[in-house]
């Protein structure tokens, strides 16, 4: 009877695709659709948010290593996989740049045309050149306005005769935005030439042009208690930090030695080519960078806590055993946000 009942058994198993590997899920040798977002374990600074399409997995010419690979044999599309990765000797950074750490010095103080009264204080952003993710907000003060005034005659006539003269004194100034504005009674500036300022009286016609030199507003840039002065900055190799001093602001690199972060496509802010970068060496002035062609250096050169999410899996076209036909792997960005999870979506961390 036992005989009888083992077969059966058996076969049940493999019908039901309990024996092995659930069907429909990641097997040795399938190509694997997947977000991945990694981040470093002792400063959480993020190593890669990206997309990846057609990756190997379990087989040679896999770029993971072999606990990635276990981990992800068995899912299934839309779970969410998360591994700890090790640092594997084998891999080499062997390029190396030196970057300065200071990106930035800027002025504390600035003097240029404007209508603004002494005390006006408003927010305003250093480094944005660079992008918003590394701009730092400060506080904007002015401090003095040295105001400019032009002096101007201006004459009425009607049927050729002379019916009124006026003199007097206006302000020059420039407002903000460009445009020139009006003094007081009896002058305004009506037309804005490159040195000249042209008046007319609020009452007659005529008028007449004088030289003029700008309003000037001086402003002074500041950190305070509410500037955040330190931000995470992956794409330079840790963070950003803002200095104050008595004339200037400065932006610098405060790097965390070891941690390699991936380059997508041109978005390394410092220049860098796709690949993996890796802060070699850390020095009072500058950082040395170490360089690898690989991607999937930011995973295997250091551990990182990743998370892959399964969007998709394909049985590839075989070359030869255990490898895969036509692959590069490639990662790229910006990662789509997330679809929202179905009933079927599953978290497994290994």
């Amino acid at each position: 009877m036992l005989r009888r009942i083992l077969p059966a058994m058996l076969l049940a198993v493999l019908l039901s695709g309990c024996f092995g590997h659930p069907a429909g899920s990641v097997q040795p040798g399938d190509l694997v659709d997947f977000n991945i977002r990694a981040t470093h374990p002792q400063t959480g600074l993020l190593i890669v948010d990206a997309n990846a399409a057609d990756i190997p997995v379990g087989v040679a010419g896999s770029p993971f290593p072999p606990a990635v690979g276990r981990a992800l044999i068995g899912a299934s599309v839309n779970e969410t996989v998360r591994v700890r990765t090790e640092v594997d000797p084998a891999v080499t950074f062997a390029q190396q740049q030196t970057v300065p750490r200071t990106l930035q010095v800027l002025p504390r103080s600035q003097t240029a045309q404007g209508n603004a009264q002494v005390g006006e204080t408003r927010w305003v952003q250093v480094n944005a050149e660079r992008g918003p993710a590394y701009a730092f907000t400060v506080a904007q003060t002015v401090v003095s306005v040295e105001r400019r005034q032009a002096e101007a005659t201006v004459t009425a006539h009607a049927n050729g005769t002379k019916i009124l003269e006026a003199s007097g004194v206006a302000d020059v100034t420039r407002l903000v935005d460009g445009s020139p504005a009006v003094s007081e009674r009896p002058f305004s500036i009506v037309q804005n030439v490159t040195g000249v300022a042209t008046f007319q009286d609020m009452t007659a016609g005529d008028t007449r042009a004088v030289p003029y030199e700008p309003t000037l507003v001086t402003v002074r840039r500041s950190v305070t208690d509410a500037t955040e002065t330190r931000k995470e900055a992956p794409g330079y190799g840790g963070y950003l930090v803002l200095e104050e001093d008595e004339d200037v602001l400065r932006i610098r690199i405060d790097p965390v030695e070891g941690f390699v972060w991936i380059v997508l496509g041109s978005q390394s802010p410092l220049g860098f080519p796709p690949g993996a970068m890796r802060v070699h060496e850390v020095r009072e002035d500058e950082v040395v960078m170490a360089y690898s062609g690989s991607q999937f250096a930011g995973i295997t050169g250091q551990a990182a806590d990743v998370e892959f999410t399964i969007s998709g899996i394909h049985t590839p076209e075989v070359e030869s055993d255990n490898h895969a036909v036509g692959h590069s792997p490639v990662l790229k960005s910006p990662r789509p946000p997330a679809a929202a999870a179905t009933d079927g979506h599953t978290d497994h961390t290994h």
